[in-house]
């Protein structure tokens, strides 16, 4: 077997012995904001912020985010994931140096996870055409289109799942 089916067998053994309870399987395996931070790694990404259940990232493109949603919910995450695409405004700290991001594309990302489910990703009409064959063998399932606070006009969702996770449903978006 490869390490991703050997890792995908022991996530699978600790959901079963908890219930199913995400937040009781992740600390069985001792899975940490490392796990995380491996998977942006793998895929180019770049941690920007994260509390809780919600992580804010920069890829360098549409696809390297799809490939993180789906290996990271694959691995068991529970995070709450908005996905947009655009060209935010990006402005480095001089005295620490991580870089912060922010405007319309960053604001719409936002309202987009938080519309999310915990274990649920969410990406917008442009993400979804963006991320290309990156998403191919994945769930994809159109949520239809929805408003969000502080956003001027409606947004087409769609949720995005790994192939394996096909039929997992949650419920309404919180828009």
């Amino acid at each position: 077997p490869t390490l991703d089916e050997i890792e995908h067998r022991i996530i699978e053994a600790a959901l079963e012995f908890s219930k199913h309870n995400l937040s009781r399987a992740a600390r069985l395996l001792g899975i940490s904001r490392d796990a995380v931070r491996y998977r942006l790694e793998k895929h180019r990404g770049y941690e920007v912020k994260r509390s809780d259940d919600r992580l804010m990232a920069a890829f360098a493109s549409a696809a390297d985010a799809a490939r993180f949603v789906l290996d990271v919910l694959g691995g068991g995450e529970a995070l709450r994931i908005g996905v947009h695409t655009g060209d935010p405004i990006r402005e480095t700290d001089p005295a620490t140096g991580p870089a912060h991001y922010f405007g319309p594309t960053v604001n719409r990302a936002a309202r987009i996870a938080e519309a999310a489910h915990p274990g649920q990703a969410v990406f917008s009409g442009p993400a979804l055409m963006a991320a290309g064959d990156a998403i191919l063998g994945a769930d994809v399932v159109p949520l239809g289109e929805h408003r969000m606070k502080g956003l001027e006009r409606p947004e087409p969702l769609f949720q995005i799942l790994p192939g394996a996770l096909k039929g997992r449903s949650f419920g309404p978006l919180r828009t």
